[in-house]
């Protein structure tokens, strides 16, 4: 077993649990985590946005079938973030949904298996 599939769970635990202790709005919501990604908000929520894009990169082969997406070898975290940043830019009506199940769609459509 890799070292990244070890640490992937630690990496999406802490980033939810840092998220769920900030006391403002839904933040576990794209709607809240997005101005991190788009580096218009404090440093906490940008390291929210990219730690769970990275959690998510370091897991994204082992999700179930219907959620496993397979990112090229030579894919940057920033480029996972951008791809991510699109998608929900291209929904804004579903800001309101939780930020992991968005960027799960965002990187699967990206980069299927």
């Amino acid at each position: 077993m890799s070292l990244r599939t070890l640490l992937a769970p630690l990496f999406l635990i802490a980033s939810v649990s840092v998220a769920a202790g900030q006391p403002t709005g839904d933040t576990n919501s794209a709607n809240w985590i997005m101005p991190g990604c788009l580096g218009t908000s404090n440093d906490f929520r940008k390291g929210v946005c990219f730690g769970e894009v990275g959690g998510l990169l370091a897991v994204g082969e082992l999700l179930p079938s219907e959620q496993r997406f397979c990112p090229p070898a030579r894919a940057t975290h920033t480029q996972s973030v951008q791809v991510v940043v699109a998608y929900i830019q291209q929904n804004p009506a579903r800001m309101h949904e939780l930020f992991v199940d968005l960027a799960i769609e965002a990187l699967r459509r990206a980069w299927p298996c």
